[in-house]
C-alpha cells in the first residue's frame, strides 16, 4: 500500500519540479532544493518497499515503520495537493478581467466577451487569489514543506537497521498480467452434503425425533416450516452450499419465493424481517430495503411480515447467523411459522449452539476437505487452459500446495486462481517454499480474530501496489453492509488510487478492471440476496482492518459525549453509523484534522462549519441518506474535496461557494427531490467528471455554463433552459464531448429550431448507449421498472407520485408550427447505432422522424434493444418494421390518442418479405416485454396479412412474451383479445409440426 502512496507522491513532485524547469510555475529558491530532497528520499524508500510489504506480516517493527512511513507521506500529498489547488484558483481568477469572460476556446486567439454575464468564484477575493497573499500562502507551504523533510529524513534513516534488499528487477504486477478470467465455477467438492441438502428442502415430513449418522442428524420433526442448518468454521463452503442449493433448478420450481438474508453478527429483527418483505414484494418490492428501521415499530413490520408469509409456499436463507439469544429469533420465527408446511429455512452459522436455539430440523455439520478433494478443487482452477505437459509438470508441486490449504475451500479456490496466472514450475516452487506458511498465525494484530488463510496473504503479496491500497480502503464499509461498485470506484478515484496508472485509459474503466480482479480472487464476492452488490468474507475483511490500523476507523454512535477508540492524530477514513437518537456530529470527529474520508449513515440535518474549518483534508465527503437541510457556506474551505455525495438531502438549492471546490470530481446529488436549483457559476468546477441529477423533480433547468465542463464523462440529466426561465441552451451539450453511458435530455420544447440540435451529432457519440429523449419537463420512470418488471399505468416517479405539480403544458397554441418544430428537432437527435435504449416521451410532433420511418435506416439499429415511446399523442402511425428490430426486448407504446391502426407494417412483413429460401422472416425474436397501454383511439387490427404470416415467429416467442395490456375502450380490449388468440394459435401450431 505504501508504495503506491509513495509513486503517487513522486509523480506529483516530478511534475512540480518539471513544469519550474519549463517556467510554468515559479518556485523560491529554498523551496525548489526541498521539493528536489522529498524527490530523492521518496524514490531511494520506494526501492525497498516490496520487501517491506512482505516482511511486515512477521515483524512488528516494520510494519510500525510502514505506518509511520505512509503519515508522512500523506502529510506531504496534502501538502503538494494544497499547492496545486492554489495555482489552478489563481489561473481561474485571471481569466475573469474587469467584468468580461475571456473565452479561450473561441478560437486560437482569445476572444473577449463584454456583454456576458461574469460569474466570479465565491472566494475570489479571498489570500488565494491575491498575488501578496498567494506569495505568502506559498511561503507558508515551503515552510511545511521543510518540516516535512526532517520527518522523512528520521523515517528514512531507520529503514537499514531492517536489512531490505532492493529488487533486482521489477516483480511484474499480477493486474497487468490478468487479460483473461478462469470460466470456473463447478461445484466438483460437497456433492454428498448437496444432494442431501436437496432432498430435505423438497421431501415431505421427516419421522423420528433424534438421529445421527456421520457429520448430520435430524434433531426434530414437529417444528414448521422446516429449518436446516449448516455449521462449519470459517472458510469451509457454508455458504457456497447454500448458495448452490439455493439456485438449484428443482428448487427454484418448488418454490413459490425463494429469499436470502445476510444476517451476520448483530441480529436486527426488524432489519432481517424487513429485508424479507422487499423481497416478496413489499416496501416499494425492493429486497435492498433502504427504509431506516427507527422509522417503523415492531408491530408494525411484524404485520407486514404475517401478510407476506402467510400460506406461502417459501425458502428463506439466513446467511452467517451468530445470535446465540433465543429471544432475539422467537418474535421472527412467530411470522414466519405462518408460511405452507412445505416452506424451509435453511440457516448457515459457525456455531452448533447458534443452530440448537433456532430449532433446527436438520444439521449438516461441514469438516475439512479431504487431500483428493483438495487436488480437484486446486487444480480445476489452477490447471484452467493449461496444456497436458505443462500439467504434469506442476502436478507434483500442485498437489502439495492443496495439502497445505489445511482443506479450506477457500483458501484453495483463491491459490488455485493464483496458480493459474503463474506458468512455470519455479513460480509454484516459489508459491510452495514462502515464509507466508509458517508466518501467518502473526499476520493480525488483533488476536481476537482469526488469522487469514496463508493463501490469502500469498495473494495480497502479489497484487499491485494499488489493488493493495484499494482492498484496504474498503476495511472502512461496515460488516453487515454492501458494497457498491461504482459508488466504491468513484471513491478510489477520489483518493487518488489509480492515477498512476497512465492516461491511456478511463479512471472509471480502470477502476472496475481493478474491482474484477478483486473480484476473481473471491476478495469481493456477489451477495446472494443481491446480485448488484458485493460483501467481504469474514476472513478478508479481518485481514484488510490489519491492514488499515490506525488509519481505517468504523464507529456506531450512541451517544455523541462517549469515548470512541479512535487515533485522531492518524486517522485518515471514518465511517459513522449513528443511532437512532443521534442527529449531530459527534464533537470528537472534529479533533481529527488529517481525515481524508467522512462517512455518516443516520439522520443528520445540518452539518455545522465546524466540519470544514477543522476538516481541511477531506477528499471524501458522503451524507447520502441523512435528510441533510442544509450545507454550510464554509464548504469551499475543502479545497481537497473530490468526492461529494449528498444524496436524498432537502435542501432546496446549494451555497454558491461550491463552486469554489476546484478538485471536486464526483456530484451525487441523486433524489434531491426539493433541490430547485444549481449554483450560477457551476461551470467553474473544471474537474467535475460525474455529475447525478437522477429524480431531482424540481430542477428546472440547468446554469448557464454547464458547457465548460469539458470534463464530464457522466451527466444523468440535461435539462434545458428557455428565454424566461434563463440557464443553459442545448447547445451547450455539444461541448460535453466525454459523455458516456446514458443521457436524459429533459425539456426538449424548448429548444427553437432543429439546427441548435444538429450540432450535438448524436449519431457519432458511440459511446452514449441509452438515450432519453423528454419533450415536456417532466421527467418521471419508465413505464417498466428497472428490473424489468411492468410499471403501473400512470407516469408517475419512483415513489409512486407525480413531483413538482402539474406537467408543464405544451403549447398548442402555435398549432402545426409547434408540431413542425419539434419534428425538425426530433429528426436531428438521431442517436448512434450502437444505442441500446432509446426513450421518447410527450413528443408533440405529427409524425416521427425519417430514421425512425425508413424501413431499412431504423433496422440498422443493431443493438437496440429498449423502446418506449410514451405520450406522442399526435403521431398517427408508428415507426414501420419494429418487428424487424432483431436485439429488441422490451417495447413499450403508450398514450398515443391518435393512433386507430395496428396493420402489418408495424411487423415490417408488409409486401411480403420472405428470406432467401422463400421463408418468412422472423419477427421479434428476441422479444419479452410487450406493453401496449391508453391507447385511447385505438381500433383495428389488420390480419389479412398477418394471419398466415404469424405462424412464422420465433419458436421461442409465446414463451418468452408478457404482456400488460391496459384497456380503456371495448374496440381495444376485444382486438388484444385477438392479438393473444393469434399469438396460442401460432405456439399451437408450431407445436404440431
Amino acid at each position: 500500500m505504501a508504495e503506491n502512496l509513495v509513486s503517487h507522491v513522486i509523480k506529483q513532485l516530478d511534475m512540480i519540479i518539471k513544469k519550474e524547469i519549463n517556467q510554468e510555475i515559479s518556485v523560491a529558491e529554498g523551496v525548489k532544493k526541498d521539493f528536489k530532497k522529498l524527490f530523492r528520499t521518496l524514490t531511494e524508500i520506494k526501492d525497498v518497499l516490496k520487501e517491506a510489504e512482505k516482511k511486515q506480516f512477521k515483524n512488528d517493527s516494520v510494519r510500525v515503520w510502514l505506518q509511520d512511513l505512509k503519515q508522512v507521506v500523506y502529510d506531504i500529498d496534502d501538502v503538494l495537493d494544497e499547492w496545486r489547488s492554489d495555482d489552478i484558483l489563481i489561473k481561474s481568477s485571471s481569466k475573469q478581467i474587469d467584468g468580461v469572460v475571456v473565452d479561450e476556446d473561441a478560437s486560437s486567439s482569445s476572444s473577449i466577451n463584454p456583454t456576458k454575464k461574469v460569474l466570479f468564484p465565491s472566494n475570489l477575493f479571498s489570500p488565494f487569489f491575491s498575488s501578496s497573499s498567494s506569495s505568502k500562502h506559498h511561503h507558508d507551504i515551503g515552510h511545511r514543506i521543510k518540516e516535512i523533510n526532517k520527518r522523512l529524513d528520521r523515517v528514512a534513516s531507520l529503514r537499514s537497521k531492517f536489512h531490505f534488499q532492493t529488487p533486482k528487477q521489477n516483480v511484474r504486477d499480477l493486474s497487468c498480467r490478468v487479460s483473461r478470467r478462469t470460466n470456473v465455477d463447478r461445484f466438483l467438492i460437497r456433492r454428498e452434503e448437496h444432494d442431501i441438502i436437496i432432498s430435505k428442502l423438497l421431501s415431505g415430513h421427516d419421522q423420528g425425533s433424534s438421529t445421527q449418522r456421520g457429520d448430520h442428524k435430524v434433531v426434530s420433526s414437529d417444528e414448521i416450516p422446516k429449518i436446516i442448518s449448516i455449521v462449519s468454521m470459517p472458510g469451509m463452503g457454508k455458504t457456497t452450499l447454500a448458495r448452490r442449493a439455493f439456485n438449484d433448478g428443482r428448487v427454484k420450481n418448488h418454490f413459490n419465493k425463494r429469499i436470502w438474508v445476510h444476517v451476520s453478527k448483530t441480529f436486527n429483527k426488524k432489519k432481517v424481517a424487513m429485508r424479507i418483505i422487499g423481497q416478496f414484494g413489499g416496501g416499494g418490492g425492493n429486497g435492498n430495503i433502504t427504509i431506516t428501521t427507527q422509522l417503523v415499530s415492531w408491530e408494525d413490520v411484524r404485520h407486514l411480515l404475517n401478510s407476506c408469509v402467510d400460506g406461502k409456499n417459501f425458502l428463506l436463507v439466513l446467511d452467517d447467523v451468530w445470535n446465540e439469544d433465543s429471544s432475539l429469533w422467537e418474535p421472527l420465527w412467530l411470522s414466519l411459522k405462518r408460511g405452507s408446511q412445505a416452506s424451509r429455512i435453511i440457516i448457515t452459522t459457525c456455531k452448533e449452539s447458534v443452530a440448537g436455539i433456532m430449532g433446527t430440523t436438520y444439521l449438516q455439520s461441514l469438516g475439512k476437505l479431504s487431500t483428493k478433494d483438495c487436488w480437484s478443487l486446486l487444480k480445476d482452477y489452477a490447471f484452467n487452459g493449461k496444456g497436458d505437459e505443462e500439467r504434469e509438470e506442476l502436478k507434483e508441486t500442485g498437489m502439495k500446495l492443496a495439502n497445505k490449504c489445511n482443506g479450506m475451500p477457500f483458501s484453495l479456490k483463491t491459490l488455485g486462481i493464483l496458480l493459474y496466472f503463474k506458468g512455470s514450475i519455479k513460480e509454484w516452487q516459489s508459491q510452495l517454499n514462502s515464509d507466508v506458511w509458517s508466518t501467518v498465525a502473526s499476520s493480525v494484530v488483533d488476536k481476537t480474530v482469526l488469522p487469514p488463510p496463508a493463501a490469502l496473504l500469498l495473494v495480497y503479496n502479489d497484487l499491485s501496489s494499488n489493488l493493495k491500497l484499494c482492498l484496504a480502503y474498503c476495511s472502512l464499509i461496515p460488516r453487515d453492509y454492501y458494497i457498491g461498485k461504482l459508488s466504491t470506484i468513484y471513491e478510489w478515484i477520489a483518493q487518488g488510487f489509480l492515477d498512476d496508472e497512465g492516461l491511456t485509459e478511463e479512471l472509471d474503466l480502470i477502476g472496475n478492471k481493478k474491482f474484477d480482479d478483486l473480484e476473481m480472487f473471491s476478495l469481493f464476492q456477489k451477495d446472494a440476496e443481491n446480485s448488484k452488490y458485493y460483501q467481504m468474507h469474514d476472513f478478508v475483511r479481518d485481514f484488510t482492518k490489519s491492514l488499515s490500523e490506525n488509519e481505517c476507523f468504523t464507529l456506531t454512535i450512541k451517544d455523541t459525549n462517549a469515548p470512541q477508540e479512535f487515533n485522531h492524530s492518524r486517522a485518515r477514513h471514518l465511517y459513522l453509523l449513528m443511532e437512532d437518537q443521534i442527529s449531530t456530529i459527534p464533537p470528537f470527529v472534529y479533533k481529527a484534522k488529517n481525515l481524508r474520508t467522512l462517512k455518516i449513515f443516520g439522520q443528520i440535518l445540518s452539518v455545522s462549519s465546524q466540519l470544514c474549518h477543522h476538516l481541511p483534508c477531506l477528499r471524501t465527503l458522503d451524507l447520502s441518506g441523512t435528510s441533510l437541510e442544509e450545507l454550510p457556506n464554509e464548504i469551499e474551505m475543502l479545497i481537497h474535496l473530490r468526492y461529494l455525495n449528498l444524496s436524498e438531502a432537502r435542501f432546496k438549492e446549494l451555497p454558491k461557494s461550491m463552486t469554489s471546490l476546484c478538485n471536486l470530481q464526483i456530484l451525487y446529488l441523486s433524489r434531491c427531490r426539493n433541490l430547485c436549483k444549481l449554483p450560477e457559476g457551476i461551470g467553474e468546477l473544471l474537474n467535475l467528471m460525474y455529475l447525478d441529477l437522477t429524480e431531482c423533480h424540481q430542477l428546472r433547468y440547468l446554469p448557464e455554463g454547464i458547457g465548460r465542463l469539458s470534463k464530464l464523462r457522466l451527466l444523468s440529466d440535461f435539462i434545458i433552459g428557455g428565454v424566461e426561465r434563463g440557464g443553459c441552451k442545448i447547445g451547450e451539450l455539444k461541448d460535453l464531448n466525454l459523455l458516456r453511458g446514458f443521457l436524459r435530455i429533459i425539456g426538449l420544447e424548448r429548444v427553437e429550431n432543429g439546427d441548435e440540435v444538429k450540432m450535438l451529432c448524436l449519431k457519432n457519440r458511440r459511446y452514449l448507449h441509452d438515450l432519453y429523449f423528454y419533450f415536456n419537463q417532466y421527467t418521471g420512470c419508465s413505464g417498466i421498472d428497472e428490473e424489468g418488471g411492468i410499471g403501473g399505468e400512470e407516469e408517475v416517479d419512483g415513489e409512486g407520485k407525480t413531483e413538482g405539480g402539474e406537467k408543464e403544458a405544451i403549447d398548442d397554441g402555435g398549432g402545426d408550427t409547434l408540431s413542425k418544430r419539434m419534428e425538425d428537432v426530433l429528426e436531428n437527435l438521431q442517436p448512434h447505432e450502437w444505442c441500446q435504449k432509446l426513450i421518447i416521451k410527450d413528443y408533440p410532433g405529427a409524425l416521427f422522424p425519417n430514421w425512425m420511418r425508413g424501413h431499412l435506416e431504423f433496422r440498422n439499429f443493431y443493438h437496440l434493444q429498449f423502446l418506449e415511446l410514451s405520450g406522442c399523442r399526435k403521431c398517427v402511425q408508428l415507426p414501420p418494421s419494429l418487428g424487424k428490430l432483431h436485439t429488441l426486448r422490451t417495447l413499450i407504446i403508450t398514450g398515443m390518442d391518435k393512433f386507430k391502426f395496428l396493420g402489418a407494417d408495424f411487423f415490417g412483413i408488409n409486401g411480403g418479405a420472405t428470406t432467401s429460401d422463400g421463408s418468412f422472416d422472423t419477427i421479434f425474436p428476441m422479444l419479452t416485454v410487450f406493453k401496449l397501454a391508453r391507447m385511447q383511439n385505438l381500433e383495428e387490427w389488420d390480419d389479412r396479412e398477418i394471419g398466415t404470416r404469424i405462424i412464422d415467429v420465433d419458436e421461442n416467442f409465446p414463451n418468452n412474451f408478457t404482456s400488460n395490456y391496459v384497456h380503456t375502450s371495448f374496440k381495444s380490449q376485444v382486438l388484444l383479445f385477438l392479438v393473444e388468440l393469434v399469438m396460442m394459435v401460432s405456439f399451437l401450431g408450431l407445436l404440431m409440426t
